[in-house]
């Protein structure tokens, strides 16, 4: 293989769509690396150096990232650049692109491709039949894709289940960054108690699930919060089942900065997770090493992740979930042995890990399938 360093591209579709969000997470940390440590042989380049996202404006070095402040202006620039379908200047010996836009895939011809599954999302749901779905693309993707990754063997599987798909799918788990860690300070505007719920509320994250379970043991434990974080301001449909269940001043929302969030996970009671259906499940092993409780619905991805770590309930049932609120908050001992098991576990899911399997697969790519740029 040539001595000169694989480049990696990396499109714009994702750092236009998230400011903060765990694929931004995913490729900002991948990015990083690389950039880190130029041994490893990859060089990572950006589509377009204008982006919303907040991961890579404030942690990458030397990509010249330009960022965009109004959320408008990036959604006009990301379908502008998706209907002009312009060619990149770069020369790259692989593409990574970071979502399934339409549009985006028939860019950059003449370089290698890779994909990443990051769920099932819309076919395992209610948004399948959606007028605008942002996976509409994904099968094309991943079937026209010469390297396809994966974030966990059960998005695998379910993509497997949909797709009559008979190539290789490579597994590369996502991270936890060193900052997370049990026994961090406490934040002024922190709760004295509060269990937490993480991310994003809508459909399949089951939130009025945690509303009503939570409410079924406020009476019996008064002080106690549900603290929101991230997912946008509460709702006011969510304001209103939390008023009629009576547990309308405990539901509270912060949007934190990314460095205030390890502080949040830690000084938890546990975190919430009732979601029916995800790719991975950041926020689970955010836990496991922040060492606190894990309350989640016993799904197959949860079960992946989290394994013996974390206390499951049967998926939608509120009296299963308010019955492991009430211990966590009655009896923390009762969940050690998990929270040990829970810290090493996580030492198993690092993002440098995920990085480096992902350098080993470009660099397989390359050798197997490339010609080098020159």
């Amino acid at each position: 293989m040539s001595d000169e360093p694989i480049r990696v591209l990396y499109d714009e579709q994702i750092f236009l769509l998230q400011e903060f969000g765990g694929i931004s997470r995913y490729f900002t940390e991948l990015i990083k690396y690389y950039e880190a440590n130029p041994e490893l042989g990859i060089s990572p380049v950006l589509a377009s150096g204008h982006v919303i996202n907040k991961y890579l404006q404030n942690e990458t070095k030397s990509l010249g990232v330009k960022g965009i402040q109004s959320k408008l202006v990036a959604v006009i620039y990301l379908f502008l650049r998706m209907a002009l379908k312009r060619q990149s200047k770069n020369k790259v010996d692989i593409v990574h692109h970071t979502f399934y836009l339409p549009g985006f895939f028939g860019r950059f011809k003449g370089a290698l491709k890779a994909v990443t599954l990051f769920d099932m999302i819309p076919e395992n749901t209610d948004s399948r039949g959606r007028f605008w779905n942002p996976h509409f693309a994904k099968k094309g993707n991943i079937f026209n894709a010469d390297l396809v990754l994966s974030i966990s063997e059960s998005s695998t599987q379910d993509m497997l289940k949909e797709y009559d798909f008979e190539r290789r799918v490579v597994t590369t788990y996502l991270g936890v960054g060193s900052e997370y860690s049990p026994n961090l300070s406490r934040f002024d505007w922190q709760p004295e108690q509060y269990l937490l719920f993480v991310g994003n509320r809508g459909g399949y994250k089951d939130f009025d699930l945690a509303i009503r379970a939570f409410a079924t043991i406020a009476k019996n434990n008064t002080g106690i919060k549900l603290q929101l974080v991230g997912g946008g301001n509460i709702k006011g449909f969510e304001m209103r089942l939390a008023a009629q269940l009576g547990v309308g001043e405990a539901l509270i929302h912060r949007s934190v900065k990314p460095e205030e969030l390890p502080n949040v996970y830690s000084n938890a009671i546990a975190l919430v997770y009732p979601s029916r259906y995800e790719g991975f499940g950041l926020p689970l092993v955010e836990a496991m090493a922040s060492g606190i409780p894990i309350l989640a619905s016993d799904t197959p991805i949860n079960n992946e992740i989290a394994s013996g770590c974390a206390s499951y309930f049967p998926a939608g049932s509120e009296i299963a979930l308010g019955n492991l609120m009430s211990q966590a908050i009655i009896d923390p001992e009762s969940f050690q042995d998990k929270i040990e098991e829970g810290k090493k576990r996580a030492l198993h899911f690092t993002w440098h890990r995920c990085a480096e399997k992902t350098a080993a697969e470009y660099r397989k790519l390359v050798n197997e399938r490339g010609e080098r740029v020159r």
